[in-house]
């Protein structure tokens, strides 16, 4: 008899079922993989960042915000009534270090506030971490530290690992030159003539080994760059303000140039 109903996974109904074999495998995926996406619960990942400054994780977390150059030198965690906390960046300034409210922080700071405690916790339990939009509000250096913190065997004893989409290409090669990925861990979408999206691995454009990706990726060596040239798009706008200036008849819609 068939379990699973059209809309539902055969693993989620497993693990609401306690199927005896697939069962661990469910809650294995419930476990290592956490999804983070920069618009659905960031004030929930803030919150638990702000947990952890009171916790083992709270120096480096303080590291992690000192060393962003956000002109960050603490976090102090403020009670905001009863079973509530919230947290207070204090800034360097000319006169002195300043704590700011967490609703005057930039959107940037706050969406790496909220980074720190989920991205540590993946660390120290070597749990898989996957990331939409990891360059969205930050900065393209900080998205490639992110990267090099799961390359790094110290900070990363446990291989803890770290799957993310972008649209940030200097993820491939950085200004320095240095490959953060090597080609064989990215992958590139692209639509089809169907518009369907298509999804392959960047090994299948065979880049040479001193190749810098980025620029090949920008001049659309690998695909998966929009099929836009220079230009066009204000080109299109003009076209269609044009279109929309006439009613068809080949007078003016707004009644200019009529007797």
């Amino acid at each position: 008899m068939r379990r699973t109903r059209p809309n539902a996974l055969l693993l989620s109904t497993a693990g609401t079922d306690n199927h005896p074999q697939l069962s661990p495998l469910f809650h294995w995926f419930r476990r290592n993989f956490w999804m983070i996406n920069p618009e659905v619960e960031r004030d929930e990942r803030a919150r638990y960042t702000t947990k952890e400054l009171s916790g083992p994780r709270a120096t480096r977390i303080q590291e992690l915000l000192r060393v962003a150059d956000l002109g960050i030198t603490g976090a102090t965690v403020v009670k905001d009534g009863p079973g509530r906390d919230t947290v207070k960046l204090t800034h360097h300034s000319a006169a002195g270090d300043v704590p700011f409210d967490w609703q005057e922080e930039s959107y940037g700071t706050r969406s790496w506030f909220a980074l720190l405690g989920p991205l540590l916790l993946a660390l120290d339990e070597g749990a898989v971490l996957l990331v939409d939009e990891l360059d969205a509000s930050l900065h393209s250096r900080f998205a490639a530290e992110v990267v090099r913190l799961f390359h790094d065997p110290y900070a990363n004893p446990k291989g803890a690992q770290l799957v993310f989409t972008s649209h940030d290409a200097t993820v491939l090669t950085t200004p320095s030159g240095e490959r953060l990925l090597d080609p064989a861990q990215v992958w590139l979408t692209e639509k089809n003539k169907d518009g369907a999206t298509e999804l392959y691995p960047l090994t299948d454009a065979e880049p040479g080994d001193d190749e810098d990706l980025t620029q090949s990726y920008l001049a659309g060596t690998f695909g998966g760059v929009p099929a836009l040239l220079e230009g066009q798009i204000a080109r299109r706008l003009l076209v269609a303000r044009e279109a929309g200036t006439y009613d068809g008849t080949g007078e003016r819609a707004d009644g200019a140039g009529r007797d």
